[in-house]
This record gives C-alpha cells, sequence and structure tokens, in this order.
C-alpha cells in the first residue's frame, strides 16, 4: 500500500488588507474604550460644576457666604478640571468663587485663563466685573466692550459709566 503524502498546506500570510482590517478595527476598538472613558470624566465634571453653580447661586441671592462651602466648591472644582480641563465652565466657576470671596484680582486672572481657552461675551463681563472691583477701570471698560460687541444682549448688565 502507498501512502498518499498529506496534502500541502498553504504557508500563505493574511494579506495586506486583511492585516489592515484588523489593525483599523484594533484602533477603533481602542478609540472607543478612549472615548467612553473621556465621556465617562466628563460627564463626573459637569456633575461636580453643576452642584457648584447651584449652591454658588443660593448664597449669591442669600448674601452669606460660608467659608467651609467655598472650600468645599474649589474642591469639587479643582477635580472637574482634572477630569475636563477643556471645559471653561469650571474656570469660569472658580473665577466666581473667588468673586464671591471678594478676590478680585485672583478672578480676573481665572477669567483670563478661560478666555484664553474659549472666548465667551460672558466671560467677558465677567472679568469687567473682576477688573472694575479691581479698580482697574480702563481695563474693565475694554472687557466689556468685547462682551457687548460680542452679544450686544448683554449691554443691559454693563454698569452705566462703563458702557461703550
Amino acid at each position: 500500500m502507498t501512502r498518499k503524502p498529506p496534502p500541502a498546506r498553504s504557508k500563505a500570510r493574511p494579506g495586506p488588507r486583511r492585516g489592515t482590517a484588523f489593525a483599523a478595527a484594533a484602533a477603533a476598538a481602542l478609540a472607543l474604550v478612549l472615548q467612553t472613558d473621556r465621556a465617562l470624566d466628563r460627564v463626573a465634571a459637569s456633575k461636580r460644576l453643576r452642584a457648584v453653580e447651584v449652591l454658588s447661586e443660593q448664597m449669591a441671592r442669600s448674601g452669606r457666604v460660608p467659608g467651609a462651602l467655598v472650600g468645599t466648591h474649589f474642591r469639587l472644582l479643582r477635580e472637574a478640571r482634572a477630569l475636563d480641563p477643556s471645559e471653561v465652565g469650571v474656570l469660569v466657576a472658580l473665577g466666581g468663587q473667588h468673586m464671591l470671596l471678594g478676590q478680585p484680582e485672583r478672578a480676573a486672572a481665572v477669567y483670563r485663563e478661560a478666555l484664553a481657552l474659549e472666548p465667551r461675551p460672558e466671560t467677558y463681563l465677567n472679568l469687567g466685573q473682576a477688573l472694575l472691583a479691581s479698580g482697574r477701570r480702563d481695563e474693565a471698560r475694554e472687557a466689556y466692550d468685547k462682551a457687548v460687541r460680542l452679544a450686544p444682549r448683554l449691554a443691559s448688565r454693563v454698569p452705566a459709566d462703563m458702557q461703550p
């Protein structure tokens, strides 16, 4: 009896299309995982920011600023910033906390940082308020002017003696 030799195995490797498709699928899966992590961080940051905003509004209306609560706000905002460093709202809220504590110079610095990320008219308005409270009237007028040029609806929120 003669034995037949086993059929020859193909030594073909996956073609470039198959390898490229696998690499693309792996990259897409990794991107999805990273986007999911980023989304979860943004949600967590947003929750912290919203908590600070709600409590700050209540403090501003009541006229009372409990120091311990503001300390908590600073901690929450630092955490939010670490989770989502591109969220300009965190910096705006941080500037607001400094204003509540009567620290307009610090607030102005934080508002300028926020404007470097994203120039929003409301942030220019806040910067104007901080600069005015610091006695820097000319700079305040410039900030108010930018706010109103970007959003004319804000003109009513600019002090009469600072109107452009």
